[in-house]
């Protein structure tokens, strides 16, 4: 060691820490993504499951009850949502958000076909019901998938489903209201200052898009997922 000074030692020593460091990083990142992975999965297993109890309404609320082609569009759009839910499960979540996109480009090209066509509403309100879907994967995975232009959300499907039922202060209420748990009619109407058919009416209008349901065990009115995302996009623009 006589050829070797204290200053060599210590930059050695130095480097070593710092490789040490390195690696213990390393070690230390790898663990924390298994953990992050699994705890993701289990996240989207949970959402899968219940999910997958809304699907029925969520197929009612697309197609037009009155239409003759009414049972049959219902088990197509039934088929597309329940493979995109049991996809959450046995898929990659890239892979899951591919299987989304592949479907919107599909109901979306749908869309472009029935354009003047009453099936056109339907294939919107399709359309708008896989990128609830698609949001909510994003919000739980925190993965950001491509998204191309033909997978914007629909201008007109926005206004129908989530502006217009929302132009109303005693809407806009009751979501509110019901974003901080389940409440009877009678808390609504003192929450909104109406009752009888009136209140009745702002509900139904909030059912109908697909942001409110009513529990049937109790009767209490409930906020969908659908309601708890735009419920959660009023709180990122409110001023406070």
């Amino acid at each position: 060691m006589g050829d070797v000074s204290l200053k060599d030692l210590k930059d050695e020593v130095s480097q070593l820490r710092s490789e040490i460091n390195r690696i213990s990083d390393a070690i230390i990142n790898e663990r924390l993504g298994s953990v992050e992975k699994v705890l993701t999965s289990k996240h989207l297993n949970l959402y899968a499951d219940q999910a997958s109890r809304y699907v029925d309404e969520a197929v009612k609320r697309c197609v037009m009850s009155e239409c003759s082609r009414n049972q049959q569009c219902s088990e197509m759009f039934q088929s597309i949502i329940t493979g995109v839910i049991e996809s959450v499960k046995s898929e990659d979540v890239e892979q899951v958000f591919a299987r989304v996109l592949d479907e919107l480009d599909r109901v979306q090209a749908l869309v472009e076909k029935a354009e003047g066509k009453p099936c056109q509403a339907c294939y919107m309100n399709l359309q708008g019901a896989l990128i609830t879907h698609r949001n909510d994967l994003q919000r739980i995975s925190g993965v950001e998938p491509y998204l191309g232009v033909s997978r914007d959300v629909p201008v007109d499907w926005l206004v129908e489903q989530v502006l217009k039922p929302l132009s109303h202060p005693a809407r806009l209420t009751i979501l509110v209201t019901l974003g901080k748990g389940g409440a009877s009619f009678s808390t609504l109407s003192e929450a909104t200052r109406m009752s009888g058919g009136h209140l009745l009416f702002h509900l139904e209008q909030l059912k109908s898009a697909g942001l409110v349901a009513q529990d049937g065990k109790k009767g209490n009115y409930v906020v969908t997922p659908r309601g708890l995302n735009v419920i959660n996009l009023l709180r990122s623009l409110s001023p406070n």
